[in-house]
């Protein structure tokens, strides 16, 4: 075990700094993941553990939002990075983290021109960010340059389907827009870049991929050995015969790489 629950940095009091009107989205996120703590427990567990966190490494997070996760692997003693294309978080993440004593470096910039040297970071992740991703050879090929050799990339993205996933997208995501949104719209558009979200930035609308195409892209990066394709739910429960029956199905994806030595 990495992280004790009660050492979890979400279970100090919410400062409300309102730093800016992500404070709102803070806020959310902080009551929907104090309710079920336990399962946040066990997703930053799982994280840590993939990437074979130690302390004093030096780990960047591409699009960390709010910084829930970010927070909790800085805790454990490493060196933080986080990059983000949404104006907004990167300020409030940075002023969240000397508040809590934090070693983070937070920044806006784009996840395809990443700021940094090749091979800075012994670690790479990022959640619910590459289906936005408005180039994917060029996010991929960015992560891997800044990544040392021997280091982990760990990708945490949505699963297309999934049925729940697929539900919220084509059918709620449509009736709660009045057609505006989800739908064949979504279906048929997802994977195009679109330059205004109306928050000040471009990417894709919830380009959401299978474990299927993902198996296929990653034979495209040589440089990567990977490690893991699977869903959380298999993950999280291998020994369950329905999760291994229904492996592509269930849960969000999974992608583990390591960077070759040579």
């Amino acid at each position: 075990m990495f992280i004790k629950k009660e050492d979890l940095i979400i279970q100090r009091p919410n400062p409300s700094l309102n730093v800016n009107k992500r404070q709102v989205e803070y806020d959310r996120r902080y009551i929907q993941y104090r309710k079920d703590l336990d399962r946040f427990h066990v997703e930053i567990e799982m994280i840590m553990r993939l990437l074979e966190v130690r302390k004093g490494q030096r780990i960047i997070n591409i699009g960390g939002g709010v910084g829930f996760t970010l927070y909790e692997v800085a805790g454990f003693g490493t060196e933080c990075f986080n990059v983000d294309i949404c104006p907004g978080d990167p300020k409030f993440v940075h002023e969240m983290a000397k508040h809590y004593g934090l070693d983070i470096k937070s920044m806006q910039g784009d996840s395809c021109a990443l700021p940094f040297g090749d091979e800075t970071f012994d670690s790479i992740y990022s959640k619910d960010v590459f289906e936005h991703i408005w180039d994917f050879e060029k996010g991929m090929n960015e992560q891997i340059r800044v990544l040392k050799k021997g280091g982990h990339l760990l990708i945490l993205v949505g699963n297309l389907i999934n049925p729940k996933t697929f539900y919220r997208m084509f059918v709620k995501r449509f009736i709660e827009t009045r057609g505006k949104a989800g739908g064949l719209r979504w279906l048929l558009t997802k994977h195009k870049a679109v330059f205004d979200f109306g928050i000040g930035w471009h990417g894709k609308d919830e380009d959401f991929k299978t474990t299927f195409w993902w198996k296929r892209k990653m034979r495209q990066f040589p440089e990567l050995q990977t490690l893991l394709i699977t869903t959380t739910r298999a993950h999280a429960r291998p020994d369950r015969l329905i999760n291994r029956i229904f492996r592509p199905f269930i849960g969000g994806i999974i992608i583990l790489a390591k960077k070759k030595e040579q």
